[in-house]
């Protein structure tokens, strides 16, 4: 990424930030991302493919004004946070109850005087990255917990939404090639059985699976409904989730 096109990403996110080499501007960067820009599978339920080439998630994410998944979020984040000069490894991650070992998950390591652990691609992950050590870590919408064993990093999200295991080995992007296409077209993928929006908020995160919405502020649920209609999906998307109007879904 080049330094105009930092420019544009910085202008999508809504960043004017200083861009020093410092853990307050990741943290902030992190959190203009998420604040942002949702997670969503939209082109995978409308059969579009999914690149994570970075020029495809660029275009996608900066120049459409559109969300993407984690392979699409964290990949971009990465080239920013490179081309602000921050030295950041790609890390395999498993989700869930996946077979072990799986990368089916992108999440980022960025190197200071510690590394931390930075995810804007994981729907309802934190709001600012993490410190990788040991303990808990409360933002507004929940706690989160990074434990160890051995070489193995456990990353718990608040609720009863799966978390992730992984290790500091650092990957290149295309070891997460199998997963993206996999995840996409898989019939027991999670992503193909319909629509999956979120965005996070300061407090909490809005949510969208297949009809029902939800709005979550820390450990309650202050909204939930089942929308009508295609009309009601489209307007949801561009007035609470900041998706383009011209989405065809």
């Amino acid at each position: 990424m080049d330094q105009d096109a930092l420019a544009a990403y910085r202008r999508r996110i809504g960043d004017d930030g200083p861009l020093d080499v410092t853990e307050a501007t990741l943290r902030r960067l992190h959190r203009r991302h998420v604040l942002a820009v949702p997670f969503e599978n939209l082109d995978v339920v409308r059969r579009v493919p999914v690149s994570i080439e970075p020029a495809a998630s660029f275009a996608k994410i900066v120049e459409r004004g559109r969300g993407g998944w984690c392979f699409e979020m964290n990949g971009l984040f990465g080239e920013a946070l490179r081309a602000a000069g921050f030295r950041v490894d790609l890390v395999g991650a498993t989700v869930g109850e996946s077979a072990p070992g799986e990368l089916n998950h992108l999440a980022l390591l960025v190197h200071l005087d510690s590394p931390w652990l930075a995810d804007v691609g994981f729907g309802f992950g934190p709001l600012e990255p993490i410190v990788l050590r040991e303990g808990e870590t409360t933002f507004a919408a929940g706690t989160f917990r990074l434990s160890r064993n051995g070489n193995l990093w456990i990353f718990e999200t608040p609720g009863e939404g799966p978390g992730y295991v992984f290790t500091t080995q650092p990957r290149e992007r295309n070891a997460f090639e199998p997963a993206n296409l996999r995840l996409q077209s898989d019939g027991a993928s999670p992503f193909t059985s319909g629509p999956f929006v979120a965005r996070a908020l300061e407090d909490g995160y809005l949510a969208l699976h297949n009809a029902e919405f939800v709005r979550r502020r820390g450990d309650d649920t202050v909204e939930r409904r089942t929308l009508r209609d295609g009309d009601e999906f489209r307007a949801l998307l561009v007035e609470r989730f900041g998706l383009p109007a011209a989405l065809e879904v």
